[in-house]
């Protein structure tokens, strides 16, 4: 079966898997008491105030750089262990396989390669290089940032944006799609502006870890998440109604495809059983997403089975079923062998709830009180108290970039050629 047929295919199993999901209540991992809710408020408190002040003045000579990593590993380390309940073994997984250190390595060389990028462009990436690393561990691989990692995730601030963006006339859309794909196929367009420029660096930084006659489903991937992103342009009219466009099916086979092409960058071939898990997790994530952007996809006309949704009827029974749907999706991590991916396993869907809760938080006005009281139950904090520290963080201009970046910053450490050196000294463009 061809990539192309498979991707139909894996859309129309996991929406029969969607629609096969419970919509009662979900069963959670942990719940909390009024007075743990409290201490743990207490302690999301003092950590904002930490990390705010530690990350006013960022250093300069190594040594200095050095400790404040240290001080900030020692502040947030114990802060996830305790008020989610994970243990050691489980925060020692992410440390010691290096996420932390990539995920800062990869916002240094972003900052370096287009200094143009803001701190949303690199956060935004950097949400795809954290997924090509679980992909990299789950397969048995060293969680590091190669080109591939490192191209496939700036993809997403220079290409999907462009599709994205409704301000975009759609005709404009559709010239940078041809364009693009003729890129994707191997046909060398001329780059037409910077942004096309640095598009076409990224592509041969992929052919330079992969090259197309060694790696065809490689590209075959990212022509599927080419065509699946072109396809979910109709769903910028949240105004449609939902028997105008297939909202659930576009999502899947775009969020689907997208980290399907993750697996594929890292690794350059995949089995079938590997095909499946990965394009669930994109559905999952997909949705996961559409939660957390409720708000500003109907502002921006995007429509999502929740954006449709949303000030109609309450989203209860459909994010329940999403959390079915998870449960059901990363049950199949199961056949993903070796000690770290079986610790990885415990630690997913740990983080995974708490995380879902706190997207549909800032949602919260389209779901019920009664549905908010039931979930509070099982989320680490107060949701009023999450919502004055954020507030709090965007008042001081806190970047989570900078987290990153300062908590992953190992000067003693002398990297090899870099992604961003290799695609600035090679491109021809």
């Amino acid at each position: 079966m061809k990539l192309y047929d498979e991707i139909g295919s894996l859309t129309r199993d996991y929406l029969s898997a969607w629609w096969e999901s419970s919509t009662g209540f979900p069963h959670f991992q942990r719940s909390y008491l009024q007075n743990e809710l409290k201490v743990n408020d207490r302690k999301l408190e003092h950590l904002s105030d930490q990390v705010v002040a530690e990350l006013k003045y960022q250093p300069t000579e190594p040594e200095d750089q050095q400790a404040l990593r240290e001080r900030l590993l020692g502040f947030v380390q114990p802060f996830v262990r305790e008020t989610l309940g994970l243990s050691e073994e489980q925060m020692q997984l992410v440390v010691r396989r290096g996420f932390i250190d990539v995920a800062a390595q990869f916002a240094a060389e972003a900052h370096r390669y287009d200094p143009s990028l803001t701190d949303a462009d690199i956060y935004q990436a950097s949400r795809n290089v954290m997924s090509m690393n679980f992909m990299q561990l789950l397969l048995g691989l060293k969680v590091e940032l190669t080109p591939a990692v490192f191209a496939y995730s700036l993809l997403y601030p220079y290409s999907d944006n462009i599709l994205d963006d409704p301000a975009i006339p759609p005709e404009d859309k559709k010239t940078f799609g041809v364009w693009f794909l003729s890129v994707l196929q191997d046909d060398d367009p001329t780059p037409r502006n910077e942004r096309e420029r640095r598009i076409r660096e990224m592509i041969a930084l992929v052919e330079n870890q992969f090259p197309r006659r060694s790696y065809p489903a490689v590209y075959q991937s990212m022509v599927g998440i080419h065509d699946a992103q072109s396809r979910s342009l109709g769903l910028m009219r949240s105004a449609a109604s939902p028997y105008e466009a297939d909202v659930l099916g576009l999502s899947f086979e775009k969020g689907g495809a997208s980290v399907l092409g993750d697996g594929y960058l890292v690794a350059g071939e995949l089995t079938d059983w590997q095909r499946r898990f990965m394009f669930g997790y994109g559905c999952f994530t997909q949705l996961m997403d559409d939660v957390e952007d409720i708000g500003s996809d109907l502002k921006a006309g995007i429509a999502t089975i929740f954006s449709q949704s949303a000030g109609r009827w309450a989203l209860d029974g459909m994010t329940n079923r999403l959390f079915h749907f998870g449960e059901g999706v990363f049950s199949q991590m199961e056949r993903f062998p070796g000690e770290d991916a079986a610790l990885l396993r415990s630690l997913v869907w740990d983080c995974i709830q708490p995380a879902l809760i706190g997207s549909l938080i800032r949602s919260h006005r389209y779901y019920s009180r009664g549905y908010l009281a039931s979930l509070q139950d099982h989320f680490p904090f107060h949701f009023k108290s999450l919502d004055r520290q954020e507030k709090k963080m965007k008042r001081n201009k806190f970047s989570l970039v900078r987290l990153l970046e300062a908590a992953g910053n190992k000067p003693e450490q002398k990297m090899g050629e870099s992604p961003a050196e290799i695609a600035m000294k090679k491109s021809p463009w």
